[in-house]
């Protein structure tokens, strides 16, 4: 509801998420009019857009040293020949 409004001409737009939006025509208001306007929205589509995304696992850039612990019977079983 809408008072005091000074006399001109006026246009009404009505928006709700998750309706369509209503447009009343442009209309002239005069001194001491009343005016009353019953609008109905209707339900809009729903959009709803999901983005995902990930980072790459870091790479250790600043060494090329990859560690892992073995257990010694793991260290026996290597040939030799792989040793030097």
């Amino acid at each position: 509801m809408f008072s005091l409004l000074r006399p001109g001409d006026y246009q009404i737009r009505v928006e709700a998420p998750g309706f369509k939006s209503v447009n009343l025509p442009r209309f002239t208001l005069t001194v001491e009019e009343h005016r009353r306007e019953d609008l109905a929205m209707t339900v809009g589509e729903q959009s709803e857009t999901v983005q995902v995304s990930t980072e790459p696992p870091a790479l250790q850039a600043d060494s090329t040293t990859l560690g892992d612990t073995l257990e010694p019977q793991a260290v026996q079983a290597v040939p030799a020949a792989w040793l030097t």
